[in-house]
């Protein structure tokens, strides 16, 4: 081989090594490319939507802005609320706040389509109440019927969303409960109570019915009238307050109440209110009352109001007159007693007529059980925020119907 043929041969073997290794750079080139632009891709979506890239932020900047525009609502919601129940309706600052913006066009005094699922057929006596002589303290046993006519109207309309009704009241005396001396002092709360609950409800609506009580009455009470109660109970025998040594009976509830004091001056500051219903079922006690031997204390909690003063202790004239007019007479769930120099008296307020008085007293502290009372029953009910008043304006004609 010549000289020539052999370089020419060497020139090829060096090209063919060259373009080896130029392709083997261009492919190492190219992956390290790839890699280079993976990671600047990779650097570039965490940098936009990651946990703190762009989208992420801009994300956390809109949530944050409509936080603060729920916050301010709310803000401003709890201030509207402040400001109306502090102003009330009539913008002095003295308002209870009893009206609800959800509950607009309600008027206390209207007239609402409630009826119980416990209602039957009126030729159906199944749904009597039946209560024992043992129980209510009455000379001979009772059949409560239920009234299937009855009328319901709201009573109250609160903050909260819920509404309270009432029953509207029979003049049908053959309907009154009868209640007696200290028997009839230590069950007249529960009676009541359980009679209402048992002929009222409605379990679909979730409304348990009840009495209505001396609360429902005070709490709607003008300062003037909160002190000619307390002006009225300061006034009597002894400042409301006297201990008998004598005259010393008792019922025996009255040593769990409040402003009881069996044996001593002091007075119980930590028992039971008037309206409390205490037993779980009615109490059968025989005798259902006893003798304080070391003295008897009794505070007075009765308190009588005459119709043409009273019209002045309630701002709201609606619920005035749902209360007291049409000269009816009902119990309230509402324990209360009475002082004279000789004796005290245990009974129930009641509203009577016009009148809120004392006229359904049971027992004296001599011992004498009385001759029993009998009064109506109205019923109360208390409907949730969720129950709806729709097809109706609330006249006795055309009354609110309830769904939910």
């Amino acid at each position: 081989m010549s000289l020539k043929e052999t370089n020419l041969k060497k020139n090829k073997i060096t090209m063919k090594r060259l373009k080896k290794q130029v392709q083997g750079i261009t492919l190492i080139a190219l992956v390290v490319t790839i890699i280079v632009l993976l990671i600047l891709a990779g650097i570039a979506l965490n940098l936009t939507i990651g946990q703190n890239g762009i989208f992420s932020r801009a994300e956390k900047a809109a949530n944050t802005w409509r936080n603060a525009e729920t916050n301010e609502q709310l803000a401003m919601g709890e201030l509207a609320n402040w400001m109306a129940n502090y102003m009330g309706e009539g913008g002095t600052g003295s308002g209870s706040g009893d009206d609800d913006a959800s509950r607009e066009g309600l008027e206390v005094g209207q007239y609402v389509k409630y009826v119980p699922d416990t209602y039957v057929n009126p030729e159906d006596s199944s749904s009597n109440y039946s209560l024992p002589s043992n129980v209510s303290g009455y000379n001979t046993n009772q059949e409560i019927a239920q009234v299937k006519d009855i009328k319901w109207r709201i009573m109250s309309i609160n903050n909260d969303g819920t509404v309270d009704l009432i029953s509207n009241t029979t003049e049908d005396e053959e309907i009154y409960i009868y209640l007696k001396g200290a028997t009839g002092y230590n069950n007249g709360v529960y009676i009541l109570n359980d009679i209402a609950a048992k002929q009222y409800s409605n379990s679909s609506l979730g409304v348990t019915a009840r009495s209505v009580n001396i609360g429902d009455i005070e709490n709607k009470m003008n300062d003037e009238g909160k002190k000619a109660k307390n002006d009225y109970i300061a006034s009597s025998t002894n400042g409301g307050k006297q201990t008998y040594k004598d005259s010393n009976y008792y019922p025996n509830l009255y040593a769990e109440e409040n402003g009881s004091g069996i044996n001593t001056t002091e007075t119980k500051t930590n028992g039971i209110g008037v309206s409390d219903k205490y037993y779980t079922s009615p109490s059968t006690d025989s005798p259902a009352y006893r003798q304080a031997t070391g003295g008897l204390t009794v505070t007075q909690t009765f308190y009588y109001m005459e119709y043409d003063e009273m019209a002045d202790y309630f701002d709201d004239k609606n619920f005035y007159d749902l209360m007291f007019s049409g000269g009816i007479f009902y119990w309230l769930a509402s324990r209360c007693a009475g002082l004279s120099q000789d004796y005290a008296y245990f009974g129930f307020s009641v509203v009577s007529g016009f009148r809120f008085d004392f006229s359904g007293y049971l027992f004296n502290s001599d011992g004498d059980n009385g001759r029993g009372k009998g009064f109506g029953l109205r019923a109360v009910v208390s409907l949730g925020s969720n129950v709806k008043f729709v097809n109706g304006d609330g006249s006795k004609e055309h009354a609110y119907e309830l769904e939910i």
